[in-house]
């Protein structure tokens, strides 16, 4: 989820008052593909989430940068 955030961020899709609407879907998808249960998150779960732990990304990263992230092979291709 928060890598799908991070890459949403870096191609534009946020701003100031938070992410674009058509990013949650991405989000939804990326959560549903990375857990092997059945059970599915909506996009008011995932935003729940986000909101629980944006606070701890920038107290370790706070500019939230991408190569930070890819430093830490959090993000695959």
């Amino acid at each position: 989820m928060i890598a799908t955030l991070l890459v949403q961020k870096q191609a534009r899709n946020a701003s100031e008052s938070g992410f674009k609407p058509s990013v949650w879907s991405l989000v939804v998808a990326a959560v549903e593909e990375a857990t092997t249960e059945d059970v599915g998150k909506d996009i008011a779960q995932c935003k729940t989430c986000y909101h629980k732990v944006s606070h701890c990304f920038s107290i370790f990263c706070p500019s939230h940068s991408l190569p930070i992230i890819y430093s830490l092979n959090l993000i695959t291709s």
